[in-house]
């Protein structure tokens, strides 16, 4: 009889020292955001608008230099976190201007456990191509735009500071060449196809940060060459309102 207890005791102690495992695959998850240390020295003071978008709602928050990281509540599942620098930069741009310096991240992933971590990391996505000529161009003479296929148009400033435009992230997708129209802005005097150039140069569209160049122009005879600039992971910030 007290063999029999014992063995009732045993069993009872094993019942109670097992765990149950839930199934918990309809509890929320726990998402740990954070910038990287690379996209706090971009933001500077400026913010990061992030936006988490999880089972069909969506989430807005900010990330800074001051608060870097943050924790929100999220569904299972698939997870798409998107990222903007607020220095005024958007991804449209109007006719006739050069692009904003626009810093972006994006991904998608998926929640699995109780936590999961993502890193947010702003990404260069735009080009400045500087621009040098053998013999100072006469802006009476007429003017040097770049544009694009699909509308973008940038007028090249040729007196002052070295001339520059900033390329949007797409421009890569259309055909994109560096023009010298005549004095009243009609007539192309000669053209150039600048996207070849710059693809031939090893200019890559494709890259998660877009790497910067620099044209050289002659102008007589007509000859254009390239050299891509690496990206350091360094880059000016343009406040654009």
């Amino acid at each position: 009889m007290k063999t029999k207890i014992i063995e009732l005791c045993a069993a009872a102690f094993l019942v109670a020292s097992c765990s149950i495992k839930e199934d918990r695959s309809a509890c929320p998850g726990w998402l740990h955001l954070a910038l990287s240390g690379r996209s706090v020295s971009i933001a500077g003071a400026f913010e990061a608008r992030v936006s988490v978008n999880s089972c069909g709602r969506t989430y807005t928050l900010s990330l800074s230099a001051d608060h870097p990281e943050t924790w929100i509540q999220v569904g299972r599942g698939a997870v798409k976190m998107e990222a903007v620098l607020g220095n005024g930069a958007e991804r449209g741009q109007a006719w006739g201007g050069e692009c904003d310096s626009l810093w972006a991240d994006s991904s998608n992933f998926r929640v699995r456990e109780d936590e999961c971590f993502a890193e947010v990391q702003l990404h260069k996505r735009f080009a400045t191509v500087w621009f040098s000529f053998d013999a100072e161009p006469d802006p009476d003479a007429g003017s040097l735009v770049v544009r694009s296929s699909d509308g973008f148009r940038c007028l090249l400033p040729l007196s002052g500071k070295e001339p520059s435009v900033r390329l949007p992230e797409d421009a890569g997708d259309s055909a994109l060449e560096l023009v010298c129209l005549d004095s009243d802005g009609g007539a192309a005097l000669w053209n150039w196809d600048l996207g070849y150039a710059l693809l031939a140069a090893g200019y890559d569209w494709g890259a998660k940060d877009l790497a910067d160049a620099r044209v050289r122009v002659s102008l007589a005879p007509l000859s254009i060459a390239v050299d891509v600039l690496p990206w350091d992971g360094g880059g000016s910030i343009h406040l654009e309102i």
